[in-house]
């Protein structure tokens, strides 16, 4: 059978090598070996970081669940990495510094180092069970004098082949916490920088066998593929079993409590499988429910609106959003259809301009379509302040011009115990109850 090799972040050119990134990549368990470069690990919160206190942060972000999509995919390959090594099988990772990141599960969350769940690293994704991981083993430092202590390793081909092109930006500093972690076996040293700490090294993991290697300074993809597909072909004894045959079966009787280790490996696989996927379902609620937060302190088009009109679709308007550089939000409903405007504002009133606005859109709406509409402006006024401390949400003149011209004026707050009533109590009568006081309210909308 042919050798099934996934390349997972360092592109290896050879025609027997899935090439892949790490978010995108097939499932680790479908290989018979993984190569993977945890630098690209770090795309997975790229652009979304920043700082705080020092330390790379996902902030939290309703929209998106904020890191907790990040944490689910970290999840999802831990547990393929961990079915992978459990089968007996080679992985060859190059070894980076660990890039922390704090994953913020609410607004004002800051880091905390001894919240040690809450981090993730280019490693999380490997099932090494012992405090910190992978990463908390290592210690950042550039160098770029690397010996070969074990010439008898299937991998020193490629520190022969690129012997001037070695280097390392980190180094193992606790391989006792290795040697010491469970499921971990036949710890080795294959390499050492000049100061005697480890910059390559292998172990046994959970049944399967894991290799670490200095990173190359090399462009020839094609000769990196052909040197480390040669080490990989040359350990397919460590990493290829052979099929049992039928006999073998009738012996398995002799070994004291084999059969109920292996009903008992089963029932766990089925139990993992069942609190992963709960997980998942778990986070996506979160992120549904956390989303509404929003609305007590965002503004703008990619943060606040969405969660305004994803409000009204929840009191059951159909909601429509027009084309780019037109109003924020178009709702129908038997009760009526109203045109929707969003504002937040850092530290201000919601001003007579933003009526306006409004009020135009529903003037030229309703010259082209030849049906009144009502108009709505939700404001998020002071939106760094605590709801309970702000006053006045909209200035005077807003609320008379809303009031004569028969508009309604909703505030973010107010909006928020709608939504927070409503899933509360999801029945037809209060959301139709809502949308009639909606369309019915002339000036600001009061609970």
């Amino acid at each position: 059978m042919k050798l099934r090799v996934l390349s997972v972040g360092c592109y290896l050119a050879h025609d027997d090598i899935a090439n892949h990134n790490f978010k995108d990549a097939p499932a680790f368990f479908d290989f018979d070996v993984v190569v993977i470069d945890p630098e690209c690990v770090s795309e997975l919160w790229a652009g979304q970081t920043e700082r705080q206190k020092g330390y790379d942060v996902i902030p939290w972000d309703s929209r998106t669940g904020g890191g907790t999509s990040t944490e689910a995919s970290m999840l999802i390959r831990r547990g393929e990495m961990s079915r992978f090594l459990s089968s007996g099988r080679l992985l060859v990772c190059i070894l980076r510094g660990p890039d922390f990141v704090y994953v913020r599960q609410y607004y004002d969350d800051t880091p905390d180092p001894k919240e040690e769940q809450r981090w993730l690293d280019r490693y999380s994704w490997l099932p090494l069970r012992t405090t910190g991981g992978l990463a908390s083993c290592l210690q950042g430092g550039v160098g770029t004098t690397i010996k070969l202590i074990d010439a008898s390793s299937i991998f020193s081909p490629y520190f022969k082949a690129f012997a001037e092109q070695l280097y390392f930006e980190c180094y193992l500093e606790r391989k006792d916490m290795i040697e010491r972690a469970p499921g971990v076996e036949h710890f080795h040293e294959i390499a050492l920088t000049h100061g005697g700490t480890p910059a390559a090294f292998s172990f046994d993991c959970i049944g399967g066998h894991v290799v670490f290697l200095p990173p190359a300074k090399t462009q020839d993809r094609k000769k990196l593929a052909g040197v480390l597909l040669q080490c990989v072909l040359a350990s397919l004894d460590t990493i290829e079993e052979s099929s049992p045959p039928p006999w073998v079966s009738d012996y398995k009787a002799s070994l004291p409590n084999l059969s109920q280790l292996e009903e008992q490996v089963q029932e766990l696989n089925a139990q993992l499988e069942a609190v992963t996927e709960e997980r998942e379902r778990t986070l996506q609620q979160k992120m549904e429910r956390g989303k509404y937060l929003k609305l007590l302190y965002e503004k703008g088009k990619f943060q606040l609106e969405p969660v305004v009109r994803d409000a009204f679709s929840l009191f059951e308007f159909e909601v429509s959003q027009p084309a780019e550089g037109e109003f924020d939000a178009l709702l129908n409903a038997p009760e009526g259809s109203a045109i929707v405007e969003v504002e937040g504002k850092d530290d201000e009133r919601i001003k007579i301009d933003k009526y306006r606005q409004l009020l135009n859109y529903v003037v030229d709406d309703a010259g082209e379509t030849g049906t009144p509409k009502k108009g709505i402006l939700v404001g998020n006024a002071f939106r760094f302040k605590d709801p309970k401390e702000r006053k006045e949400w909209f200035t005077q003149s807003v609320i008379d011009a809303a009031t004569g011209s028969h508009y309604c004026l909703l505030t973010t707050e107010v909006l928020f115990d709608l939504v927070c009533q409503v899933l509360d109590n999801p029945a037809d009568e209060l959301k139709q109850e809502i949308r009639k006081r909606i369309i019915a309210t002339d000036g600001l909308f009061n609970l």
